[in-house]
C-alpha cells in the first residue's frame, strides 16, 4: 500500500465515521481547528492528515484511532 493509497484509506474511513455518525464537515472542522477548506482536501484524499490530527478526529467522533487507520501499513522501505 503506497502513501497515496493510505491517504485515501484514511480520508474514507473519516468520511464513513463522520456519515455514520450524522456529522458534518464543518462541524469537524470547528471541533477540531481545522479549517474547513483545508479539511474538505483531507478528506477528498489530497493531502495526509497527521497523526495528532487523526487522534483529535477519533476523539472528536468518540471512536478509537486505530479505527480510522489502515489495517496494513507499509514496512520500512516498502511505498
Amino acid at each position: 500500500m503506497g502513501s497515496s493509497e493510505i491517504r485515501a484509506n484514511v480520508a474514507e474511513r473519516v468520511r464513513s465515521a463522520l456519515k455514520t455518525q450524522g456529522r458534518s464537515q464543518l462541524s469537524l472542522s470547528l471541533e477540531i481547528g481545522i479549517p474547513n477548506t483545508t479539511l474538505g482536501r483531507k478528506l477528498a484524499g489530497h493531502i495526509d492528515f497527521t497523526v495528532s490530527e487523526v487522534f483529535a478526529i477519533a476523539r472528536a467522533l468518540s471512536v478509537p484511532a486505530s479505527d480510522l487507520l489502515p489495517d496494513t501499513l507499509p514496512r520500512n522501505g516498502e511505498n
